[in-house]
């Protein structure tokens, strides 16, 4: 019920003020503990600043916990759902990349501007594809960041996990980058955000790579392929769109056909192989999935390409991609407080 409660405050009514918010104290701790970062030992010093930022951001969550759990049930609830609302962003994730489409239409130059809010690298001289294909990557890689994993670790250990992987995701991504300046310093940070999202990361591709609704791909026939071997590869063909046809009211024994191409073992294989090209361990899971059951293609030029025989991402697919995202990720949310539910009567607390 926790949960629910939470994610019906996260679409109705959106993200807290700042001042109160608690992903913005743990922005402007770790901008103050950057300031001690010296060139003598940066790798311990950084993960000496990290652990007392975690050990205070958990032992707080634990205070407010202890304090939820002297009120009766129909105060803890929602008081416990209005805390955890901080800890994941949805609406504003789809809002974000929805708003970049829009501008992209009106002007290019609008589009790149609008994906710089969100993203790391440099915008200025992407095309409108390399826009899109960067927007569709920010939803699906954040769809298990700024969701699944916060919800994951509040099913785990209540608000402390919730809060605890928040901070490091935080941390993550202000102290986890690989140059010269964080490469030492943010070390431990990256690793720690590595181990937390191991789980949900591919929680979340796999939910997304054989979720059993959504849009039509834009093309009749995807070919997805992949190296077993040095000397042998391996392709499946899919003869229809892998989602023609599909509503949530269609039979099992429909569904079961239009996904024929599931009964094999190999597809997960395709996905393994796939989501392994991208530098980080973890983000390739849901934008391998995302790219392959899209049949797009998804990259970052010099770096890495996702589903590199998909197609090139355009108005429709975009907007049919983050519909779609949209409803995978709200089902799979709502499993998740299903289960919170569940593990309520099982030991009585969250």
């Amino acid at each position: 019920m926790t949960i629910l409660l939470a994610l019906l405050l996260d679409w109705f009514v959106g993200e807290p003020p700042l001042w109160c918010h608690p992903v913005v104290w743990f922005g402007n701790y770790l901008k103050f503990a950057e300031k001690l970062r010296g060139d003598q030992l940066p790798r311990l010093l950084g993960g000496v600043t990290w652990g007392i930022g975690a050990v205070i951001v958990f032992g707080f969550a634990c205070g407010m916990t202890w304090g939820l759990w002297q009120l009766p049930i129909w105060g803890q609830i929602p008081l416990t759902a209005i805390l955890l609302k901080p800890a994941f962003a949805f609406r504003m994730l789809v809002r974000e990349v929805k708003e970049i489409e829009a501008a992209l239409q009106q002007d290019l130059d609008q589009g790149r501007k609008r994906l710089a809010y969100i993203v790391s690298r440099d915008t200025t001289n992407l095309s409108a594809i390399e826009v899109r294909e960067s927007a569709l990557e920010s939803i699906s890689e954040n769809l298990s960041d700024s969701v699944i994993a916060p919800l994951f670790w509040f099913l785990i250990l209540g608000l402390p996990g919730a809060y605890l992987y928040r901070f490091i995701n935080t941390a993550d991504s202000m102290w986890g980058y690989r140059n010269e300046k964080y490469e030492q310093w943010g070390k431990v940070a990256a690793r720690m955000d590595d181990m937390m999202n191991f789980i949900p990361a591919r929680i979340t591709g796999l939910w997304l790579f054989y979720y059993p609704f959504g849009a039509r791909l834009p093309h009749p026939q995807t070919t997805l392929q992949r190296t077993m071997m040095p000397d042998h590869q391996s392709t499946i063909t899919i003869d229809r769109p892998l989602l023609r046809r599909m509503s949530i009211g269609d039979g099992g024994g429909r569904l079961w056909r239009d996904f024929s191409w599931a009964r094999d073992a190999r597809p997960y294989g395709v996905l393994r192989h796939e989501s392994g090209k991208t530098p980080s361990p973890n983000s390739g899971w849901s934008m391998a999935a995302f790219a392959l059951r899209m049949g797009i293609h998804l990259g970052k030029p010099g770096v890495y390409i996702l589903n590199a025989t998909g197609n090139d991402v355009d108005t429709e697919t975009t907007t049919a991609g983050i519909d779609w995202i949209t409803h995978a990720g709200w089902i799979l949310a709502l499993l998740f407080a299903f289960l919170g539910v569940w593990r309520f009567e099982l030991v009585g607390i969250w």
